[in-house]
């Protein structure tokens, strides 16, 4: 997403949205609105394991609620913007003020991908 481009997704009542990506996330410049508001309604995820893994970057200056599953993949937040949700990938680099904020509801949402352990996650926050 680029140029002021805005993806909106509105998932059904309580339901969910999985967006499948091959190989690269790049959300600078835009914005992703979740109009359900809550990250369990919203999630990101990459199939297989490229050769060669593209790091997957998240900024600007709102805020956006979904998760993110890249095990394989890098991860960047910056921008100022804030994500209320998760974020599972090889590493994670937060810079410019942005805020992950983790959304405890999203370890009592069923998943074939992950258990999430509670006494293992993090706030992060970057400045």
């Amino acid at each position: 997403l680029s140029g002021n481009s805005t993806l909106v997704v509105n998932p059904p009542a309580g339901g969910h949205v999985d967006v499948v990506i091959s190989d690269l996330l790049n959300i600078s410049g835009g914005t992703v609105t979740n109009l359900a508001s809550t990250p369990t309604a919203l999630g990101f995820s990459s199939c297989g394991s490229p050769a060669v893994p593209s790091t997957w970057a998240l900024s600007g200056g709102a805020a956006s609620a979904f998760s993110v599953y890249a095990p394989n993949h890098p991860v960047t937040l910056s921008g100022g913007g804030e994500v209320y949700g998760a974020v599972v990938s090889s590493t994670f680099t937060i810079s410019g003020g942005s805020k992950l904020h983790y959304d405890a509801a999203l370890a009592r949402q069923a998943s074939k991908k992950l258990v999430v352990q509670p006494t293992t996650w993090a706030q992060l926050g970057g400045n």
